[in-house]
């Protein structure tokens, strides 16, 4: 009966993970490493996904910029003006203008 229920566990974390059937043939240490892999592989997948979302809505606001703005005609010129602002503050905090 326990190796019955373990078949039927790795079929449900199998399908849960989206991984075709013949990986149940595999040994039990195997198949377990390769869930693992995949659950972490899932959970990158998923923090890239939101990192390109954020980006995505970052990249829009900046062309919003660049059209709105006569000063900058790239996204570029707009990140090199902050840096040089940055590097501007920094310094006059270092030497307390």
């Amino acid at each position: 009966m326990l190796v019955r229920s373990s078949r039927k566990l790795r079929y449900i974390r199998i399908q849960i993970l989206r991984l075709p059937l013949p990986w149940l043939s595999m040994d039990c240490g195997a198949c377990d490493r390769l869930i693992d892999e995949c659950s972490m592989l899932a959970r990158r997948r998923d923090s890239l996904v939101r990192c390109i979302q954020q980006s995505v809505v970052s990249q829009r606001y900046l062309e919003s910029v660049v059209d709105a703005a006569d000063d900058f005609r790239e996204i570029r010129e707009i990140i090199a003006r902050y840096h040089t602002l940055i590097s501007t503050r920094q310094v006059c905090e270092l030497f307390s203008y």
